[in-house]
């Protein structure tokens, strides 16, 4: 029976049964992991807070072949998100996060950039950098690292230059095209501003944590959250169920 320990996320916690939980994990070691926690609906006292969502863990597993299954022999706490989750908009963008981290992280396969993304915009929040911002970072950076980011500087389809006019993105190719490819949107295409590709070269240019003093457009983030949300459910193939709570709090702020 192989011992895996590993370091990473809690992704997803869901019930199994009347006294086990069923935990997704995102590990910097392994990638994505899932295993049984016995008896963790019935007692916190030997996981404590450690299962909750984005709570970092030092992690042990125990894997026995022919089970789909690892067991959860371990899970120390090593840093919460409970004070993050107190704010009620911030908590749907942790949610929405882990949503889409648990659809693009590949099982057993190590994804360090991505850990590494994940962790730095944990802290960048708990430093003040704004949730629209951390939102349309995570969005732009997933695409990005998994080879699905459209071009943000020429058309998909003519390779005409996006950069004084901007142009449309294409749901149903996952491109930015120009207004002249594109000259009647569906309803399932976005608008994007010159402005907010700016924004989305200088997210890809920028630690997280270097951009919590600047000063952006509110109704551009969120206009360009349309565009980043479409092409990640364009490639996951399905809404993400937390995205609608994400846009609400959106708007309210």
């Amino acid at each position: 029976m192989p011992l895996v320990r590993a370091e990473g996320f809690v992704l997803r916690v869901h019930p199994l049964g009347e006294a086990d939980k069923i935990v997704t994990f995102l590990t910097r070691e392994e990638g994505k992991l899932r295993g049984v926690a016995r008896s963790a609906r019935k007692s916190r006292r030997r996981f404590g807070s450690s299962l909750e969502l984005w709570s970092r863990v030092s992690l042990t597993l125990f894997e026995k072949e022919g089970m789909d299954l690892a067991r959860v022999d371990g899970c120390d706490l090593l840093e919460s998100a409970y004070r993050l989750q107190e704010d009620l908009e911030t908590a749907y963008l942790l949610a929405y996060m882990a949503e889409v981290a648990d659809l693009f992280a590949r099982e057993r396969q190590a994804e360090p950039h991505f850990f590494r993304l994940l962790g730095s915009l944990l802290v960048a929040l708990r430093e003040g950098l704004p949730r629209v911002l951390a939102a349309r970072y995570f969005e732009t950076w997933t695409l990005r690292l998994h080879g699905v980011l459209p071009d943000l500087g020429r058309c998909g389809s003519c390779d005409a230059s996006l950069a004084s006019e901007g142009g449309v993105f294409q749901s149903a190719s996952g491109q930015i095209l120009c207004r002249r490819c594109l000259p009647r949107p569906t309803p399932a295409d976005f608008p994007v501003e010159a402005a907010g590709l700016e924004i989305l070269r200088m997210i890809l240019r920028h630690h997280p944590a270097d951009l919590a003093g600047r000063s952006l457009s509110g109704s551009l983030l969120v206009q360009l959250g349309r565009v980043t949300g479409a092409a990640l459910a364009s490639f996951a193939e399905a809404p993400f169920r937390t995205s609608r709570f994400l846009a609400v709090a959106e708007k309210a702020s």
